[in-house]
């Protein structure tokens, strides 16, 4: 079983590194980080905002490329139909699934290490204090990626990869907390009785999709130390609870998607 496995994770890597698209996206994300430091550096007294600038921009750029992973490891075994041939004795669904589980989390964490490493070369370049913030930061943002990533996995089992992409840009936890705000005040307000049911229906199914959107834990604290990188031991503590979470949010995405890819035709 863990010779399977590792097998599956080294062949999910190798498609990794021979994906045309990720190096497209990989190229163009650079050029953008590199713009954006070139501008900066040449502003005086501002090598903190340089860092910050730095990491913002890493940021975006690994979340695009961990949260594809898993979604064109997926919709590319459908579209070839090649997951007869994968499924084959001795590897199930379960076991393949966990292996590209993992193979998104191995990238995440290298990922985070070349941030990091990239980070401290600059903090030891411009003699500039090492700030705990920007781990936070690394390890906060890795969490979501994960999530983003297997979210996309199980959209795109029973959905087109496009249609995964747009429901994620679409139902986010902030514009379902407004749609159940709307639909709360329509509902207040509405004239007949048959339209206030239609309404709170409405308002039960978008208050169920808010509340199955996976959370991003902390928002208001994890902004203040991106704009200072100043932690305490009560922002550790939560650190680890948004691991927990994200560990079982990973959790029970694996088992949807294992289910629903155990049922579904694939020949």
């Amino acid at each position: 079983m863990e010779e399977r496995i590792l097998s599956n994770v080294k062949a999910n890597l190798k498609f990794y590194s021979r994906n045309g698209i990720i190096w497209i996206v990989i190229l163009i994300m650079l050029m953008q980080v590199g713009a954006r430091i070139f501008f900066y550096s040449y502003a005086q007294g501002m090598k903190f905002e340089i860092l910050r600038s730095f990491l913002g921009g890493l940021g975006g750029f690994f979340s695009v490329i961990v949260a594809a992973l898993g979604m064109l490891t997926v919709s590319y075994h459908l579209r070839n139909r090649c997951f007869k041939m994968v499924f084959s004795r001795p590897c199930s669904p379960d076991r393949w699934l966990f292996s590209l589980f993992l193979s998104v989390a191995i990238v995440s964490a290298s990922l985070i290490l070349a941030a990091l490493l990239s980070l401290i070369c600059l903090f030891i370049a411009w003699k500039i204090p090492f700030q705990a913030g920007c781990v936070y930061i690394l390890l906060h943002s890795m969490c979501r990626w994960i999530l983003l990533s297997f979210c996309l996995l199980f959209l795109s089992v029973f959905l087109n990869p496009a249609l995964s992409v747009f429901l994620v840009a679409v139902l986010t936890e902030t514009n379902l907390y407004r749609l159940t705000i709307m639909l709360g005040f329509a509902v207040n307000r509405a004239s007949s009785s048959a339209a206030r049911m239609f309404l709170k229906t409405l308002w039960h199914a978008a208050r169920a999709l808010y509340m199955s959107v996976p959370l991003s834990l902390y928002p208001l604290e994890t902004g203040r130390i991106a704009s200072n990188w100043i932690t305490s031991g009560q922002d550790w503590m939560r650190l680890g609870i948004v691991f927990l979470y994200t560990f079982c949010a990973s959790c029970l995405l694996f088992f949807l998607s294992s289910s629903i890819l155990g049922r579904k035709r694939l020949t």
